[in-house]
């Protein structure tokens, strides 16, 4: 019978390594699809299993003998509990996280990335309760499928720290699950094989020599240590880059649904013509952002696209570079990184504990901002009076919703923000598409207007397209409306007018005749529509005159909540409107054609108290936020899996820099010790070479008493049966001098005859 279990052998045992792992995939994966109590609640399950069944073992006695095997009947009744499990699991994922996805109007890649990434998950737990001990080989490959859906859906923190930190972690865990899972162990080993009163093999026998277990803590730690370097190298080195694959991912797995099932993204996004319709109707009331300004701070940008088809939208405009300056070689990114210009200076309404930098929205070829080795060929600033936008207004600290997504919303009036991230990363639209830590509020600085820019003629073309079909319906529309308009912002003047005066608004469903585009159907029906249909509309009947615009959607905030000391942005409140280049000023200025709105921002106090007036159009509701478990329930879903590994990423080193130290000189500390042990293990060595010349060769998981037993038991029809039991007793022997802390070895002669060869 076994002894008894300690909290030392449980700390190094299998079970609980495959444990640690499973919950820590519970939350990776809960906190990227929003479901870490369904994910917890199954890895409770499989640990809850895997204890009761050690419990029923233990009290039933596991001996070292060989297990009887089982029966065919019994085999098939596993194998059939088995399949059944895993069928049960499939249909559980099924009805827990593709069915919600049908009462929407889902993004395929999404649904099928959280229904692969849980239904992984739930395999691997019923896979760890049908073999708790050591696992099965699948469960290696359902790990990583889950950690790859994970962050396919987002699940990843945007700073490089966090990135660097995961993989890290990733490849620690799957050594670990992988020397358990397809290590050739004892049933009663751990994977880190402590000593035990038996012994084992000379390298974890051995003080002199470096254990298993501490090899790995000094590999961990050069680990952290490269990985710390990288990160530091990616960062400096290759800025662009880094950020301009993040901005491809989450361009490519943006979630165009507002339900909180997949993707981690539940604010409004608009990318496909009903997808802001829908975060109107998905709980109105609920907040998605919350501000703190002297003014109402107005319209705030989120998503911003410049190329339509097929009633989508979506972004084309890139990043060009020429670096090294004037060589004409061109690069092209997603996304650029911005330099800090120092520390944050605008305190926060609550005390701040983590580090905010301040970030220039500033860019042009003599700004400060912009890297020397590198010539930006579009968004440069234009010469002349005012580039940068005007006088500043004023400040607003805006507070997202971690729970919803990691977009950053704005003003395009935008000089500068505070906030807390690394490597920042600015999309030629103006939006932060990376590298923010969204669960902090940010702070922005607003100005009169937004900044100019150039717009080359590349860009120009691609603002400017308008399919064909489209062209013909919008075109002879506008040519009667801009008749005589001389300005693009005239221009831009009447077609609004156009809409605000001769359509109505509504959030009723339209259906559209097959094969038709949305947009055609709108402008021939004259139907009531949202503000989706409006601002297409626009933005298409400006292209046709040779304006550039983009479509743009986002938040209004203009409510004050019940204590009137925030401005409040609800699901309600999602809106998209226009931005159009206007030739004259070289800047991109807002136009609104949808009934009943009218576009504003920020504005100074004075300002806003003579254009007062109004009920603010805004319906009393209850704030759902201030509920008493409100701060516990935001903390909760705030917290991502990857915080958690930046943390220990980054002060795990020293502490363990400073164990292995400590570690090392008690090691050496003791010579005396050191020295016997290292007499003991020689002479070890040799009567192992000695038994081995008579046919009997001792496992390295075998312990020196089961091999005396062995050679006892095993050797009886042998030539050489004397001289084998006198070993079997010297083996016995040796453990006791071994492991019994005696002081003075015990004088061992050789037990095997003369006429074997040394």
């Amino acid at each position: 019978m076994t002894r008894p279990m300690d909290w030392r052998d449980w700390l190094t045992d299998n079970r609980t390594i495959l444990g640690a792992l499973t919950v820590g995939l519970a939350f990776f994966i809960g906190g990227t699809f929003v479901s870490t109590p369904g994910c917890l609640t199954f890895a409770i399950i499989a640990v809850v299993a895997v204890v009761v069944s050690h419990l029923r073992e233990t009290r039933a006695g596991e001996t070292t003998s060989p297990v009887k095997q089982e029966s065919w009947k019994k085999q098939l009744i596993r194998g059939l509990l088995l399949f059944v499990s895993l069928v049960g699991g499939v249909f559980l994922v099924f009805v827990w996280r593709f069915v919600p996805a049908l009462q929407g109007v889902p993004n395929i890649l999404l649904v099928a990335v959280d229904t692969i990434g849980h239904t992984a998950f739930v395999l691997l737990c019923i896979l760890w309760i049908r073999w708790p001990k050591h696992g099965h080989v699948m469960m290696l490959i359902l790990g990583m499928i889950v950690v790859l859906m994970a962050v396919a859906g987002g699940g990843l923190s945007t700073t490089v720290t966090a990135q660097t930190g995961l993989g890290l972690i990733v490849c620690v865990g799957f050594v670990f699950a992988a020397h358990v899972i397809s290590g050739n162990h004892d049933s009663t080993e751990s994977a880190f094989q402590p000593l035990s009163s038996g012994g084992t093999s000379d390298a974890y026998r051995n003080p002199k020599r470096m254990s298993a277990g501490l090899f790995r803590f000094f590999a961990l730690f050069a680990m952290l240590v490269a990985a710390s370097a990288t990160t530091h190298a990616t960062i400096a080195v290759l800025p662009e880059v880094q950020a301009g694959v993040m901005a491809q991912l989450n361009e490519r797995l943006e979630a165009n649904t507002t339900r909180g099932w997949g993707g981690g993204d539940r604010y409004v996004n608009g990318s496909r013509i009903g997808n802001v319709r829908e975060s109107i109707l998905n709980d109105p009331a609920n907040v998605a952002l919350r501000g703190f300004a002297e003014t109402e701070p107005g319209y705030l940008r989120g998503n911003v696209y410049d190329s339509y088809s097929d009633g989508r939208w979506r972004t084309s405009r890139k990043w060009i570079f020429q670096s090294p300056p004037d060589s004409g070689v061109r690069r092209v990114a997603e996304a650029r990184f911005l330099r800090s210009t120092g520390p944050a200076t605008v305190p926060l309404r609550e005390m701040a504990d983590h580090q905010r930098r301040r970030y220039s929205m500033r860019f042009g070829s003599v700004e400060e901002e912009v890297d020397d080795s590198i010539q930006l060929l579009n968004w440069n600033g234009v010469e002349g009076a005012d580039p940068g936008g005007g006088d500043f207004v004023g400040t607003i600290e805006i507070q997202g919703d971690p729970a919803k997504g990691r977009k950053v919303f704005l003003p395009a009036t935008t000089r500068w923000v505070e906030l807390a991230g690394e490597g920042v990363g600015v999309s030629p639209h103006g939006l932060l598409s990376y590298g923010v830590e969204v669960r902090h509020p940010w702070v922005v600085a607003v100005q009169d207007l937004p900044p100019a820019e150039t717009l080359y003629q590349l860009e120009r073309d691609s603002m400017t397209r308008v399919e064909t079909a489209i062209e013909r319906e919008a075109a002879r529309l506008t040519r009667e409306l801009v008749r005589g308009a001389s300005t693009d912002a005239e221009k831009a003047e009447r077609i609004a007018e156009h809409f605000q005066s001769n359509y109505q608004y509504s959030l009723k469903p339209v259906t559209v005749p097959e094969g038709l585009d949305p947009l055609i159907h709108f402008l021939r029906s004259r139907h009531p529509a949202h503000c989706e249909l409006f601002a297409s509309a626009t933005a298409l009947m400006l292209r046709t005159e040779g304006i550039p615009s983009r479509y743009v959607t986002g938040y209004i905030m203009d409510e004050l909540n019940d204590a009137g000391d925030a401005y409040l942005a609800r699901n309600r409140d999602a809106h998209a409107w226009v931005e159009y280049f206007d030739r004259e000023s070289s800047r991109w200025l807002p136009v609104e054609s949808t009934p009943g709105r009218s576009y504003f921002t920020l504005r100074r106090k004075e300002q806003a108290l003579l254009a007062a007036g109004g009920d603010g159009g805004a319906d009393a509701a209850e704030d759902v936020s201030t509920s008493f478990f409100s701060p516990l329930l935001q903390w909760w879903a705030s917290v991502r899996t990857t915080d958690t590994l930046v943390t220990l990423f980054r002060w795990a080193q020293v502490p363990l820099l400073i164990f292995l130290v400590a570690v090392l000189w008690r090691r050496n500390r003791g010579n005396e010790i050191d020295e016997r042990s290292v007499r003991l293990a020689a002479e070890r060595r040799r009567m192992d070479r000695r038994i081995r010349r008579l046919g009997w060769v001792r496992s390295p998981s075998e312990t020196l008493h089961r091999f005396a037993t062995r050679l006892e038991v095993e050797t009886t029809d042998s030539p050489a049966r004397e001289e084998l039991l006198r070993a079997a007793d010297w083996y016995r022997d040796h453990a006791v001098a071994c492991y019994r802390g005696e002081h003075e070895a015990v004088k061992l002669s050789p037990p095997v005859a003369a006429n074997v060869p040394a």
